[in-house]
């Protein structure tokens, strides 16, 4: 497994562990990345879990502007 693979499940593995534990999930537009695989580009696979999979699930999905605000 090569690291952009790696560092994908992860991203998807902490999203899904700190919801489990009643954490708030936030994830900025465009600070995390993926590759082509056999089945979806890096683009669908990157739409995909940011506005499919964790947004409004188990993540809140926002602009970097909306990150770099909250602090």
């Amino acid at each position: 497994m090569g690291l952009i693979e790696t560092v994908k499940f992860y991203m998807e593995d902490s999203n899904d562990s700190g919801f489990e534990h009643g954490f708030e999930m936030i994830v900025p537009a465009y600070c995390n990345t993926t590759m082509d695989n056999e089945y979806l580009t890096a683009e669908q696979s990157y739409r995909y879990y940011n506005e499919k999979m964790w947004n409004k699930r188990y993540a809140k999905c926002i602009s970097f502007e909306e990150a770099i605000a909250m602090f």
